[in-house]
């Protein structure tokens, strides 16, 4: 999910069902090609940072993991339109967040931070995913603890499958981004921008076949869009319904459709 704080974007390596029901596990869905196994030029490119304006520009570490999760719950989270237009209100679930912040494992993020002080200014996200993935987020659904974690990997699942990047692009596996987020303070300074183009130099460097991301506001799809990828699919946050035909969303002004957006790399 991404969105005007931004996100998307999931997980997929075939897993048996029975390790999906016995814990929640991120590592299954999330498939992190080594960086052992890249090429000695391009490891050292992904893992130098770069400054830029002001701001430093790297990888996060295990050591970031507090400073993301804190960044995530205070600007991203609130504003970001898929988790704020839930029927079960706005507040996160610990699944949700354990999962964004798992992606420094199982993913790569990237952080923008002032290079006076650390200071976190932004931070995006990505995964490499596979044609498997709509399957096992579909079956992650049926271990989540709260509906709206059920409701958020189903309406994710259905996007993917709609989007369809990997039989459109004939691609065998696509860099999903799975969040964007600028704090408040930094906004308009082109920091999505440069964060998404990092996200498409890592996409190239582990030879994804696609770069892909579900857009839940304007503002990530204008970032998407800055780098070349285009919309394949778009829907209507009142138009996915639940196994009952009943409404999941409840879509804020301004914030009425999802979209995904794609390229072939």
């Amino acid at each position: 999910m991404i969105g005007s704080s931004a996100c998307v974007g999931r997980f997929a390596v075939s897993l048996a069902r029975a390790r999906l029901k016995s814990r929640f596990d991120f590592s299954s869905l999330l498939q992190r090609r080594a960086l052992s196994t890249i090429s000695p030029s391009d490891r050292e490119k992904l893992l130098k940072p770069t400054i830029l304006n002001g701001f430093l520009y790297r990888l996060a570490t295990p050591d970031d993991r507090e400073q993301l999760r804190d960044g995530l719950e205070r600007w991203f989270y609130p504003e970001e339109p898929l988790n704020a237009a839930h029927r079960d209100g706005p507040q996160y679930t610990q699944e949700d967040m354990d999962w964004m912040v798992g992606l420094i494992d199982h993913g790569y993020v990237v952080l923008a931070l002032e290079e006076s002080d650390g200071s976190l200014a932004g931070s995006c996200a990505g995964a490499l995913i596979t044609p498997s993935f709509v399957e096992e987020v579909t079956e992650l659904a049926k271990t989540a603890k709260t509906r709206k974690f059920k409701d958020t990997c189903l309406f994710l699942a259905h996007c993917t499958r709609n989007a369809n990047v990997f039989e459109r692009f004939q691609a065998e596996t696509a860099f999903q981004v799975q969040f964007t987020s600028v704090l408040p303070n930094y906004r308009g300074r082109k920091l999505g921008t440069i964060m998404m183009e990092k996200c498409l130099e890592i996409a190239q460097r582990i030879g994804a076949g696609v770069i892909y991301g579900d857009c839940t506001g304007p503002f990530m799809a204008r970032s998407c869009q800055s780098i070349g990828m285009r919309c394949v699919y778009e829907i209507a946050y009142r138009d996915f319904r639940d196994e009952n035909g009943e409404n999941v969303f409840k879509p804020l002004p301004n914030y009425e459709y999802l979209q995904c957006h794609a390229m072939k790399l």
